[in-house]
């Protein structure tokens, strides 16, 4: 599940919490790029701003699962 905190849970950003960094990505590689084409090209700037940011968070989350953990 992916919950969302806005500036009033305490910070002056906004954060994403995630219970798994599995989940947080899209599975289909094809849907994954459609997704990310829409939000490229959509007339809100803020929806813009905020789909490319997701999805250089998603490429962050998965360059880090592949690598070994070690505690």
């Amino acid at each position: 599940m992916v919950r969302i905190c806005r500036a009033r849970c305490g910070g002056k950003n906004a954060a994403v919490a995630v219970s798994s960094l599995r989940e947080f990505q899209v599975k289909d590689s094809m849907g994954a790029g459609a997704f990310e084409s829409l939000y490229a090209h959509a007339g809100n700037s803020e929806l813009q701003s905020t789909g490319k940011e997701t999805f250089e968070a998603i490429r962050m989350v998965q360059s880090v699962q592949r690598q070994p953990y070690t505690p």
